[in-house]
């Protein structure tokens, strides 16, 4: 059985500047894949790739960029070299590990990884004929290109809920976009969650999406979040006024009610 945080937490991935091909290859001997190299050289970065390392294209100010680069970091007058956080966030992207989204008193959350797929498709199953819930579309290509695509592009997406206790998928929670039926607010932030009915009423959900909520105001520095819930569904709409959200109006033809909240972070 996977161990569900497998690939999160802290890592000694070390940073490495390299400027000269030389000074390239004896890195890479020391330290192989266990290391992401930055350069601000095209022709270094190149050899990186060719190596089957994990790189991050140092982009000067006012120079060239390089299109080449999967990663890129913009130097200016006021700004260092990337932290060891986000360093260790592009090794783990290059080698397919799952990112660590946040972590609460009795929950992991983190990118999801295939082992996931059964777990979520119990979940679902228990949900069919609900309208609130959008039944699960991914086997297993689908679910692998959301992980390989997803996550990559919007840097968000939806997330697996660990209980760290015992080490077990209970849900699913974080950002997808309103629909296009939404008109003007179509594309906008929106939070979806869906907890296993075992793992229910032990406020799982709630302290999944508080977190969910800071980690979109402080890393993804998104103002504003929507959630929908129909009018039936009470246990939803509690929920969406206990993480503090407002409702604002039913505008879908499914009459589906629509919570927002403003998120604020450090600018």
């Amino acid at each position: 059985m996977l161990n569900q945080m497998k690939g999160v937490g802290d890592s000694n991935i070390p940073g490495i500047f390299v400027s000269k091909e030389a000074e390239l290859e004896e890195k890479w001997k020391i330290h192989g894949i266990q290391a992401v190299y930055l350069t601000s050289q095209p022709e270094i970065l190149r050899r990186i790739k060719q190596l089957g390392g994990a790189s991050i294209y140092l982009e000067e100010k006012n120079g060239t960029t390089c299109y080449e680069a999967d990663y890129i970091w913009q130097m200016s007058d006021g700004i260092d070299f990337p932290d060891d956080i986000y360093i260790h966030r592009i090794w783990q992207r290059h080698m397919h590990l799952p990112w660590l989204i946040a972590e609460t008193e009795r929950l992991i959350i983190r990118e999801s990884v295939m082992e996931d797929l059964p777990y979520f498709q119990k979940f679902y199953e228990e949900e069919r004929g609900n309208l609130d819930v959008q039944q699960l579309s991914e086997g297993e290509e689908q679910l692998r290109t959301y992980i390989t695509t997803r996550y990559p592009f919007f840097e968000y997406g939806l997330w697996t809920i660990v209980d760290k206790a015992t080490n077990t998928v209970i849900g699913r929670a974080g950002i997808e976009e309103l629909p296009e039926n939404y008109g003007g607010l179509s594309g906008e932030p929106e939070l979806s969650y869906l907890f296993g009915k075992e793992y229910r009423g032990n406020g799982y959900a709630a302290e999944a999406c508080q977190a969910i909520l800071n980690y979109s105001a402080e890393e993804l520095e998104m103002e504003r979040i929507y959630l929908r819930t129909s009018q039936s569904n009470l246990p939803s709409q509690k929920l969406a006024e206990k993480l503090g959200l407002l409702k604002v109006e039913s505008i879908t033809k499914y009459k589906d009610l629509l919570y927002c909240g403003l998120l604020t972070f450090e600018r």
